[in-house]
């Protein structure tokens, strides 16, 4: 594929079909899920150069911490995936942001999934009023201007009423 062919690609509609949308939905949650690379890595016993970072866990997580932003910007602009997808990497940043503060807590933890998921609840809440003040101002704004486009309507009106009676 050459440069051209991969602008056109990135750059035209992609089909926002049913497929379409469940694919992205899916690498949307496996970029979630790359967030925890680092401990299947531990897991599974997997080493390898730790390009400067004191463990080859430590370097694959910053990595996936840097590649799963980027990538979730990108399955949104090209697949459009369901809403309901971006529930799976926001929960795994609620842990990986709990695991900073708390590094001693366990997967198995049954608290960390309850903090993670009132997390979640929070940011849901917060995201629907963030939305819905969002809707408001721009209902205002939109009333605004018709307010001001039928006024200078009148006034032009009352402009020529004026000037045809005098």
């Amino acid at each position: 594929m050459n440069f051209k062919a991969l602008i056109a690609m990135l750059t035209d509609p992609v089909p926002k079909g049913t497929e379409v949308k469940i694919l992205g939905s899916i690498l949307v949650a496996l970029s979630g899920a790359c967030l925890f690379l680092d401990k299947v890595f531990v897991l599974l016993e997997i080493e390898g150069n730790t390009f400067g970072f004191s463990s080859y866990s430590n370097f694959i997580w910053v990595l996936m911490t840097s590649f799963v932003p980027i990538s979730l910007g990108l399955w949104h602009y090209i697949f459009k995936p369901y809403a309901l997808a971006y529930l799976i990497p926001l929960y795994c940043y609620s842990i990986q942001i709990i695991w900073t503060f708390q590094p001693n807590i366990h997967a198995d933890d049954i608290y960390l999934h309850i903090y993670a998921l009132g997390s979640c609840v929070i940011f849901i809440i917060l995201l629907i009023i963030f939305k819905s003040v969002l809707k408001h101002t721009r209902r205002q704004q939109e009333l605004e201007k018709q307010i001001r486009t039928e006024a200078t309507e009148i006034i032009e009106l009352l402009k020529t009423k004026l000037v045809s009676e005098s």
